[in-house]
């Protein structure tokens, strides 16, 4: 395998974090901003939902190993994301956290009979950075719709929210009374919880406290909807982990609108404080039974640093995934990640 310097940076909890920012009011700025820079930044607004998300073992721009004998050693995350292992350190498989032939995440549950899907989270679930109607949400709707007929589809997802809403809010508002009904549960939280991290470039230590109640409260979360009181029916849980737009660099001067806001430089220990939030998400997984979506490794190659050839992530680089307010997908972006759902739910 190619070897890159390491660079002790930030993993950019941050524009996962990000990404979690924004309020539904603020879509429609948003929205108009990727239009304007469009020709810039080389997103184009297309969505691409042919299924190829980029990650390894698909038809996508992933490059796994480097040769045969690699390939046959290596199973599992380590096969599909050898350099997170390598250069961030994250031991996914040391967890007993089966990953899918498809890479796009874990593979623990069957989606037989769903008759209710319930969508939860932020602002890439309520579809910020994609026009109307080209959010992840939408597009992952409309297959769910088509494998399962007469399925019930509510969304009480909102921008901004935080991993506590999910439990303080949002299960209230999709979950007045228990379900009867086989339910699958889809969300993407976590970016707002840590994005104060990376503007204050906490050290480990500082953001430690925080990891833990982010993942804590993940897990609560995933507990009440387990509980046959309030889910009788049966429940199945699909979430994404944190992304950033860094490329695994953790150089946050990439994105030149969040870099005029203040957030630029270098945040030398978000390389570690990343690790364990995706490791305490994975974690989750394993324990709870539920499956996690690999959102940060799917878009790494696909950030404002994809070019710079000493990341990480520089033999997956290809087209910009990410609106030009650095925190969103584009409808590139979110046509990748319902791919990435789909490959999990759908088989």
């Amino acid at each position: 395998m190619k070897m890159f310097p390491v660079r002790r940076c930030a993993v950019l909890v941050l524009a996962m974090v990000l990404s979690a920012c924004g309020d539904d009011d603020a879509a429609g700025d948003e929205r108009s901003a990727d239009t304007a820079d469009a020709a810039e930044s080389g997103a184009d607004g297309s969505a691409t939902t042919s299924g190829d998300a980029g990650v390894p073992g698909t038809d996508g721009s992933g490059s796994g190993t480097d040769t045969a004998e690699e390939e046959e050693a290596a199973t599992g995350y380590a096969a599909c994301y050898p350099e997170f292992v390598e250069f961030l350190g994250i031991d996914i498989d040391a967890l007993g956290l089966p990953v899918g032939e498809h890479c796009a995440g874990s593979a623990q549950q069957d989606f037989e009979g769903i008759e209710r899907v319930v969508f939860l989270g932020d602002s890439i679930s309520a579809g910020v950075g994609a026009p109307a109607g080209q959010g992840y949400r939408d597009i992952l709707s409309e297959r769910l719709r088509e494998r399962y007929p007469g399925i019930v589809v509510d969304d009480c997802s909102r921008g901004g929210s935080v991993v506590a809403d999910l439990l303080g809010a949002q299960i209230p508002q999709c979950f007045p009374e228990a379900e009867e009904r086989r339910t699958l549960v889809v969300f993407t939280s976590g970016g707002n919880d840590v994005v104060g991290l990376a503007f204050s470039k906490a050290t480990v230590e500082e953001a430690q406290p925080d990891v833990d109640r982010i993942v804590g409260r993940l897990r609560e979360t995933l507990a009440w909807l387990q509980d046959p009181a309030n889910v009788p029916g049966g429940v199945r849980v699909v979430y994404a982990n944190v992304y950033e737009f860094t490329d695994a660099t953790g150089l946050l001067d990439g994105c030149r609108l969040l870099a005029a806001s203040g957030l630029s430089g270098t945040w030398l220990d978000g390389l570690e404080v990343y690790a364990r939030l995706e490791t305490g998400y994975a974690q989750a997984a394993v324990d709870a039974g539920t499956d996690v979506m690999f959102l940060e490794e799917l878009f790494c190659g696909h950030g404002f640093n994809r070019d710079d050839p000493t990341g990480p992530c520089y033999e997956r680089r290809g087209e910009l995934w990410l609106s030009n307010d650095c925190i969103h997908p584009n409808a590139t972006g979110h046509a990748q990640i319902a791919d990435a759902f789909w490959a999990i739910i759908g088989g």
